[in-house]
């Protein structure tokens, strides 16, 4: 038989046809409500169930209801492992506690309708919408930042089409390209299409420090669309040239990913990190706590930074991103885990936090700047 959600009514459907059909010469009608020889439909005198219609038509129906029992008790079981992975992550036993958001990930799918941009090498796998939302249902993720991949470069036709079908799941970042003379009225047209923020990067300092880079920063600025900002590896590096350009546009929401990727055995690199707190438009996504570590999970080199990133932003500018599929490439700046291990970590590894903090991290500051504009 069939496991499929349908398939078991379906033979049910079709058995109860036969059943009604030759309902007035059955056994199962008492004889006091059976109908006239001139009546061509028999009403029961209570309504049907599919209990009572199945058990009804001996071994068969009875097996049937069995077998229904059992696929709806299996579905009951795995929406409540759901609904307390979900609690587990709010911090709380309902929903109401708080969301949960991802703030970054990417996806990608091989297909002729979203061709991968040239001179880039394909990925090796498909990186689906469907099956992301299957990751966040089984770990209780309510809402996930979607950011354009390089496989696509500036051509955002997948990610759009993916927030269109699923907007109360998703939002987009979109990508520029930062040596376009049409930038500025690239961002207005993106904007207009649905995305909620613009990325830039690997920042090169040729075309960052450029009148052309800083007109789409004060468009992003204008439009009140977050910028992101890929540094690379050993971000504080670019910190130098990168932060007088931001210093012009101070209304400029920025956010730094993945901790700028900074060295967390580099003490220069931490401080200038932790520097940032003191521009009130920076945000941090915590992440690559995995990729920046040469430890073994629960990676407590780069947590032990994780930790000061936080106390020093404050809830309201840090947010986790847990950047699959990349978090489970094998090298830089990718990962050695998964999805479920970078869930896990910030649902176990996080318990020094207070309430407020765990809140921002978790969903509430990405929220804010995604999803309440």
């Amino acid at each position: 038989m069939r496991k499929s959600r349908f398939g078991l009514w379906t033979v049910v459907a079709s058995f109860s046809s036969v059943f009604l059909v030759s309902a007035s010469s059955s056994s199962l009608v008492p004889s006091e409500n059976k109908p006239p020889k001139t009546s061509r439909a028999w009403i029961p005198s209570a309504p049907l169930t599919r209990r009572s219609l199945l058990l009804g038509c001996g071994p068969a129906g009875a097996l049937l209801y069995s077998a229904a029992l059992v696929h709806r008790r299996q579905i009951e079981a795995q929406k409540v492992r759901n609904n307390g992975q979900a609690a587990r992550l709010r911090g709380g036993s309902g929903a109401s506690q708080m969301s949960v958001v991802d703030s970054a990930v990417h996806v990608w799918k091989a297909d002729p309708a979203y061709p991968f941009a040239e001179g880039v090498s394909p990925p090796a796998k498909d990186a689906t919408p469907e099956e992301l939302l299957a990751m966040m249902e089984k770990n209780g993720v309510d809402k996930t930042v979607i950011v354009q991949p390089i496989c696509y470069k500036w051509d955002n036709s997948f990610v759009l089409d993916t927030i269109k079908k699923w907007p109360d799941r998703f939002a987009a970042v979109a990508r520029v390209d930062p040596e376009d003379l049409n930038g500025v009225q690239r961002i207005e047209e993106l904007t207009g299409q649905g995305f909620v923020g613009v990325r830039f990067g690997p920042v090169q300092q040729e075309w960052w420090e450029t009148p052309l880079m800083l007109d789409m920063l004060e468009k992003a600025a204008e439009l009140r669309v977050p910028v992101l900002l890929f540094l690379g590896k050993d971000g504080p590096s670019t910190f130098p040239w990168l932060l007088p350009v931001l210093d012009k546009v101070p209304q400029l929401q920025v956010v730094i990913d993945h901790m700028a990727d900074t060295d967390p055995r580099d003490p220069k690199q931490v401080e200038a990190l932790l520097e940032l707190a003191s521009r009130p438009n920076i945000y941090i996504k915590v992440s690559h706590v995995w990729a920046l570590s040469q430890e073994e999970y629960p990676w407590a080199d780069s947590m032990a930074m994780a930790k000061q990133v936080i106390s020093k932003f404050g809830a309201g500018r840090v947010m986790m991103a847990l950047d699959w599929p990349v978090c489970q490439m094998p090298a830089w700046p990718g990962g050695n885990t998964d999805y479920d291990t970078t869930i896990k970590l910030f649902t176990t590894e996080f318990g020094f936090l207070s309430a407020e903090e765990r809140a921002g991290l978790l969903g509430a500051t990405a929220e804010g700047i995604w999803w309440k504009r």
